[in-house]
């Protein structure tokens, strides 16, 4: 049996596959995964701005961000057994600056973040001053993301 599409059902046709490729697109765009992964590229890009590139460390920024996001306990030891992953905590980014959520998770990381730049610093063979570069842009690109002032 042979279907004759008039123009106008074939431009619905068309518009319905575009918008359901459109939202297909945005789902994935606001995974927190993707979300996460989009906030460390940032954190990369800024860290390249600032002068820290994979020629400066000992390693690559890979390397230094899972260090970075690695599992460390309250005594402020790392768990070797434990490795980070490169992007940051998908806390960090599932909800904006002001909610529970996100509070708690940027308390948390808050909390560990100065034994985990002074860890990788020393392993990566960062300068002071390159350690301090490292956690400013890491702290202000979170907090610039939560409170919506960079777009990704």
């Amino acid at each position: 049996m042979k279907v004759i599409l008039t123009e106008k059902q074939y431009k619905r046709i068309i518009l319905k596959e575009q918008l359901l490729w459109a939202a297909a697109i945005l789902a994935y765009r606001q995974t927190a995964a993707s979300k996460a992964n989009r906030v460390t590229r940032h954190i990369k890009k800024n860290l390249r701005d600032r002068g820290i590139t994979s020629r400066k460390i000992e390693g690559n920024l890979n390397q230094l961000m899972k260090c970075i996001n690695g599992y460390i306990d309250e005594e402020g030891n790392p768990d070797l057994l434990t490795k980070g992953k490169k992007q940051i905590n998908k806390g960090l980014v599932r909800k904006k600056a002001g909610t529970e959520t996100f509070d708690a998770a940027f308390e948390s990381f808050k909390q560990t973040f100065p034994a985990k730049v002074e860890i990788c610093s020393s392993k990566f063979g960062l300068t002071p001053e390159e350690s301090t570069t490292l956690s400013e842009v890491v702290l202000n690109t979170i907090s610039d993301f939560a409170h919506k002032k960079i777009r990704l």
